[in-house]
């Protein structure tokens, strides 16, 4: 059994423990949230994070272009916020 295998959901809070989730990369921020956190992760999954770093995963390419217009700096300066969850599909017996 995995860590976090019999729990009903794990909670995320804070930037840094975001970075945890999404493996500290540099993804695509309109690569899906739920591809990759079903890529390796075995329960449900829920982030809330206030913006301090650049790593950021499922936000539609069409807000990404809006925000950078906006603000060059949108990743980092702590202005904006995500809540994200992932919901882990029952397999079917």
């Amino acid at each position: 059994d995995s860590f976090f295998s019999k729990d009903s959901l794990v909670i995320f809070k804070g930037d840094a423990n975001y970075r945890r989730l999404v493996l500290a990369k540099m993804w695509s921020p309109s690569k899906p949230f739920h591809e990759l956190i079903a890529s390796y992760f075995v329960t449900n999954v829920l982030a809330l994070r206030t913006m301090k770093s650049d790593c950021i995963v499922g936000v539609d390419a069409a807000v990404v272009d809006k925000v950078e217009n906006e603000d060059v700096h949108w990743r980092h300066n702590g202005k904006r916020g995500v809540i994200q969850c992932y919901v882990k599909q029952k397999q079917e017996t």
